[in-house]
């Protein structure tokens, strides 16, 4: 959309990355051996297929997850688990969005697990996000299946008022997020590739050092980085 604010011109579009960092190597809850974790999504408020009840042959999951792939710009789900420390332990996926459901293999066996589960768009941008701590995995067995509950990960809300060689931005808050960049433009079509970054922003944000009169594009993206 454009504001047209004492001659300042502002087009706000949503979008999202997330950056995911190992936060150390210590696993404290570590039992030794390896199992699987088991796991299906739980859509919030995503469009919904009249095709609701999809199994996944690999790991024959039952998925009661109503989620319209195509509407909701999700091309594949991938999934990692993490220790209580928020060392990355194991890796699944990328698994086709309408399998709703999946498998993580050779998870170190212990309790205190955690599962994120990221949905993406074809460019990879996470458009959900989902998590499930407390998760136990003993050696040589597969969990029961998880349900993880995931949300979109976009900034929406956006909203925008020029000032006097400014722009203030604001935006409802993303559940999962710790901070947001801004990517901005004075030429249309700004993505995260080719607009001037600003990094770890909250809202509101106010972008000062403007020019009255000139057009500018942002994109608001969320982040999450482990704690």
């Amino acid at each position: 959309m454009k504001h047209y604010l004492r001659h300042t011109c502002i087009l706000y579009l949503a979008s999202c990355i997330l950056h995911l960092v190992s936060c150390g190597s210590h696993d404290p809850d570590s039992t030794g051996g390896t199992g699987d974790i088991a796991f299906k999504i739980d859509w919030q408020n995503a469009p919904t297929s009249s095709k609701s009840k999809i199994s996944n042959p690999t790991s024959h999951i039952p998925s009661y997850a109503p989620i319209d792939c195509t509407a909701s710009n999700v091309s594949t789900v991938n999934a990692t688990v993490y220790s209580s420390s928020g060392s990355s332990l194991a890796t699944g996926g990328p698994w086709n969005c309408s399998a709703h459901s999946g498998s993580i293999t050779s998870v170190p066996a212990g309790s205190n697990r955690k599962l994120t589960v990221l949905g993406k768009d074809s460019s990879g941008n996470v458009k959900y996000m989902g998590e499930q701590t407390g998760i136990t995995v003993e050696d040589g067995k597969t969990s029961p299946t998880v349900t993880v509950t995931a949300t979109s990960f976009v900034p929406t809300g956006i909203s925008a008022s020029a000032g006097n060689g400014q722009v203030s931005i604001s935006w409802s808050s993303v559940s999962g997020a710790t901070s947001y960049n801004i990517y901005w433009s004075t030429t249309s079509g700004v993505t995260k590739n080719n607009g001037s970054k600003i990094t770890g922003v909250t809202s509101p944000y106010t972008h000062t050092g403007r020019t009255n009169g000139t057009t500018y594009y942002y994109v608001v993206t969320a982040v999450n980085s482990c704690l």
